[in-house]
This record gives structure tokens, C-alpha cells and sequence, in this order.
């Protein structure tokens, strides 16, 4: 977002990453961002474990592999239908306040699931239920974040805080589910446990950033910004194509949902093994973003992307074939 709130603190002209670190509201913003990302990965590895597990008592492979694929879809659901709303709320409200309120929400999904984990609860359709609640959260969680750290690090340190941005949101997502697989070894009460403490934690940082992070007011109601966001992404070929490539890719070419079915039954590996086959996406997007920040693409992006595509299509082609 290009709405930046005025700020009394002068521009640095030192831009190294110890300007950055002195930053205290980026700062609480970078540890909220690599906590909650932390308590996502591990309630997720949790779920599908956990989904997965449950189903096979009573249902073939197919059965249950089918509904851990609809967790996902439980989830990608509300999060479709909500993300125009969302996008304008994060234009027009609070946005640290967005964020504190979803992670809220998010703390009360895991908590549902702690509970049914702790009474030993078989049923389903609970974790259904709370997977709609959590990507509900998620369609408002994800714009308002994404618009709250570049208010946050004054434009000079902008570069260096999308690096670190990044780097939150990689490293988590490999920590994460490695921890959650850990964690399941012993219960999973004990993985949705560690989630609803991160979520909590991550929310109360949020609430301590002190620069007003509400978007100067801009004119025109709601349906007429949606209308506006629509209009330009539709006439700008680059970024429709871009994540017109990026949609399809993921929705028919994603393999994650199927990852508990080829843990359990197709590698024979235990949740820890589980836990490392969700974080190998995360290990090797963060190779090729340390490649690319020293050798940025300048030219032919198309193309590129189309390979990346062609490559990611493959590997999903192998992986299917494993055994």
C-alpha cells in the first residue's frame, strides 16, 4: 500500500540493518509476523495429521485422503468469498488492529482444537467448522499485514524491511512445521497448545505498536474500491497474468493436502517425518529467494515464471510417483 502515515521521526540516512533493529514498532511487527506464521505451520501439520489419523480408523486411503483435501477446501473457501471485503477494511480501518483481532480469532480455532484433542474427540466435523472460522481470519489477516509493515520502516529502510518481511514468514514456515511434527510425537493437544500461546503472543505485540497505522480516509464507498482494485488488476496484463499463472498452478497442481496420505501410508514415516516433508517447500523457496536477492531477475520475468511453473509441475509428477 502506498498510503504511509505522516511520522514526526526524520528519514534515517543510515540504512543498514542496525537502523532497521532500532525500529521499534517493525520490530514488534517482524516478531508478531514470524510467531503467528509459527503457531500457522504448526496447527496445520497438526490438523492434517490429525484429520488424517482419525479418518483411516473406519475409511480406506482414498476416503481419508479425500477429507484432508477438504480441509484445505474448508478453509480456501471463506477466505475466496471474504477477500474483497478484507482488502477494503485493510484500506479503511486500523490495520494493527486487523491484525490483533484475526490472531484473536485464530487463538479461539486452536483452542476448539485443544479441546477436541484433549477429550479425545473423533469427530470431524468440528475441525471442519473451526477450519472455516480459520480462513475466514485469514482473508482479513493477510491484506492488513501485508499493508502494516511498509507504514511501519520509513521508506529509506523499505528495501531491507521487506527483506526481513520475508525472511519472518521463510524461516517460520520451515521451523514450523518441524516443530509441529515434534510436537505431535508426543500429542497433538500439545501442538494446538503451542499454537494458541503464539497466536496470543503474536496478537498482544501487534497491540503494542504505537504509530497509527489507520489508512488516510480514501474517498469513494466501498463497492467503488472493490470495483477500483478490480478494474486495475484486470487491465494491468502483468499482474493479472501473474496471478492468473500463480492461481491455477497452486489450485490444480498443489500437493500439501495429500502429504499426511504419503507420510503414513505411502513413506511409512511417523509425524516428525511429516513435519519435514511440509517444511522441504519452505527450504527450497528460501534458496532460490537468497539466490535471487544477489541476482535479481532483470529481464524475461515471463518466461522465467512459465519454467518455475513447468519445474513445479514436475516435481509434483515425481512426487506422485513415490513409493
Amino acid at each position: 500500500m502506498s498510503d504511509l502515515p505522516p511520522t514526526a521521526v526524520e528519514p534515517p540516512s543510515d540504512t543498514s540493518t542496525r537502523a532497521l533493529l532500532r525500529e521499534r514498532d517493525f520490530m514488534l511487527f517482524w516478531a508478531e509476523r514470524f510467531i503467528s506464521t509459527l503457531g500457522v505451520q504448526i496447527q496445520s501439520v497438526a490438523v492434517g495429521w490429525q484429520v488424517y489419523a482419525i479418518a483411516r480408523e473406519t475409511r480406506s486411503v482414498g476416503e481419508s485422503a479425500f477429507l484432508v483435501s477438504m480441509i484445505g477446501l474448508a478453509q480456501f473457501l471463506p477466505l475466496l468469498a471474504l477477500t474483497l471485503i478484507a482488502g477494503e477494511t485493510a484500506d479503511r480501518r486500523t490495520r494493527k488492529l486487523i491484525v490483533a483481532v484475526s490472531l484473536a480469532v485464530d487463538a479461539v480455532s486452536a483452542s476448539v482444537l485443544l479441546f477436541l484433542a484433549l477429550t479425545g474427540s473423533h469427530a470431524l466435523w468440528p475441525v471442519f467448522a473451526v477450519s472455516v472460522l480459520f480462513g475466514a481470519s485469514r482473508a482479513f489477516l493477510s491484506p492488513a499485514s501485508s499493508a502494516l509493515g511498509p507504514m511501519l520502516a520509513p521508506r529509506p529502510l523499505l528495501p531491507r524491511a521487506i527483506a526481513w518481511n520475508s525472511l519472518a514468514w521463510q524461516s517460520a514456515s520451515i521451523i514450523g512445521p518441524a516443530v509441529g511434527g515434534l510436537l505431535l510425537i508426543h500429542s497433538p493437544a500439545l501442538a494446538f497448545g503451542a499454537s494458541l500461546a503464539l497466536y496470543l503472543i503474536a496478537a498482544v505485540m501487534a497491540l503494542m505498536i504505537r504509530q497509527n497505522t489507520k489508512p488516510e480516509t480514501q474517498p469513494g464507498s466501498r463497492l467503488e474500491l472493490i470495483k477500483e482494485g478490480l478494474s486495475y488488476v484486470w487491465n494491468n496484463k502483468i499482474v493479472f497474468g501473474s496471478i492468473s499463472l500463480d492461481l491455477f498452478a497452486v489450485i490444480l497442481g498443489g500437493a500439501t493436502a495429500l502429504l499426511p496420505v504419503f507420510a503414513k501410508d505411502v513413506l511409512h514415516v511417523g509425524p516428525e517425518g511429516f513435519g519435514l516433508l511440509r517444511a522441504a517447500p519452505a527450504v527450497g523457496a528460501s534458496l532460490v529467494a537468497i539466490y535471487l536477492a544477489s541476482n535479481p531477475i532483470r529481464s524475461k520475468a515471463g518466461p522465467i515464471m512459465f519454467a518455475g511453473v513447468a519445474v513445479f509441475g514436475a516435481a509434483t509428477v515425481v512426487f506422485g510417483l513415490s513409493q
